[in-house]
Formats: C-alpha cells, structure tokens, sequence
C-alpha cells in the first residue's frame, strides 16, 4: 500500500474529478511510458511538469483533516505507480532504486496546480464546505466550554466567597 504520511481521514470527495500523480522531476532522464501505463482511465503525461497521471476513483479519495492534502484507497494508485518503476528500471536501476527519484500525490483536477494548496473551487465545492463545517463544529464546542470555564471561574469563586 502507498504510504501518504500521517493523516487523519475526513470528508469524502465524491464527484469530483480526482488524480493520482507520479512526479519526476528529480529524473535526471526522460522516463519511459509503457502500454500498461497508457492503457489506465484518464492517462496524461504532462512533459513541462514532468509527470503522468490517471484518474482514480473519487469515492475512494479522502481529504484529510485540518490539512488539504488528499490521500486515495484505490488499489489502481499502486498498481500505476509500480507500471512507471517497470517501465523505467534498465540493467543499472532496479525498481526499488528509482523509488526516490518518483514522487507521487493525489490532486484535485479543477483545484490548484499544486500538491496541498487548495484552489477556490475546493472551498467553495460541497465537500471543501462539509468538510469548513464539520471542523468548525468539532472545535467550537469544546473551545467556548473552555472560554465560559475560563471567564466563569473567577466569577464564581467570588460568588462562592461572599456566602
């Protein structure tokens, strides 16, 4: 399985256009594309920004909580990010060896042209409002409980010392 990092599951980004990507701008060489490769949903090999793409399913795609990376479930991740270390291993590289010269992320196809900067469509979509919302309601609460025993307190104590 793809290792995204430390992230906490949030809210679903269903019906949206998703993409899995595999970057290599670290290559010192231009990267071989395969049939395999080509034969994936939704396959773009971006040259200028050096990367291939596909899309993956949108009901697998999380975005995680309190940041706005998008992490994904769907097996055919890992199955495109081992066709492109196939496809590029000669009699020098093995798979395991070019690992660190392909980077890969999830993106949201009308977000940001970035890895983790949300575009205003992701803020203004359903699931970037859900998600704005849901956030802001699980920390509300206990910060206005911690507001009302902070200011509360002093006003009790006295309360409780005039008696």
């Amino acid at each position: 399985m793809l290792d995204f990092g430390l992230c906490l599951k949030g809210a679903n980004q269903s019906g949206r256009k998703i993409r899995f990507v595999v970057d290599y701008k670290s290559l010192a060489f231009e990267p071989k594309v395969s049939k395999a490769m080509l034969s994936r949903y939704g396959f773009i090999h971006n040259i200028p920004r050096r990367r291939f793409s596909i899309l993956v399913d949108s009901n697998k795609v999380y975005r995680c909580d309190f940041t706005t990376k998008l992490i994904t479930d769907d097996p055919i991740s890992e199955v495109f990010y081992n066709d492109v270390l196939e496809a590029n291993k000669n009699a020098l590289m093995t798979s395991e060896m070019l690992k660190p010269f392909f980077s890969y992320y999830v993106m949201d196809e009308k977000g940001m042209d970035l890895p983790g900067v949300p575009g205003i469509d992701d803020l203004k979509s359903a699931t970037g409002l859900d998600q704005i919302s849901d956030t802001f309601d699980a920390l509300f609460l206990p910060i206005l409980i911690g507001v009302g025993i902070y200011f509360g307190y002093p006003y009790f104590k006295k309360r409780k010392g005039k008696k």
